[in-house]
């Protein structure tokens, strides 16, 4: 199956309407995961990545040299948006775990 089409048809993420594209990362970058992830590989190999709950099917597509190193000024808001909405789903699984651990029956609406 072409990537393309798989992103279209498969994806869950707003980079579907992109065709995946999710442009140039870099080691030091907010989305260092997905370089580290393809770091290793040769133009147009795939790799995957894990993101909490989520995996992801990543196809490194070209290299760029930047001469700018990024800063953790530049990416701090959203570092700490990422870090709230995990820290928000673990609350939300644990008292989730709990809840169904403490309860005989459970009802969903």
């Amino acid at each position: 199956m072409n990537f393309n089409l798989a992103v279209r048809q498969h994806s869950n993420e707003a980079l579907r309407n992109q065709g995946g594209a999710m442009g140039f990362v870099a080691p030091n970058s907010a989305d260092s995961l997905y370089w580290q992830a393809v770091s290793d590989l040769q133009p147009e190999q795939y790799g995957i990545a894990n993101v909490g709950d989520a995996w992801y099917i990543l196809r490194y597509t070209e290299t760029r040299e930047g001469e700018s190193e990024a800063n953790f000024e530049e990416h701090r808001a959203e570092i700490r948006r990422r870090i709230i909405l995990e820290r928000q789903e673990e609350v939300y699984q644990k008292l989730l775990r709990e809840i169904k651990a403490s309860q005989q029956k459970i009802y969903y609406y």
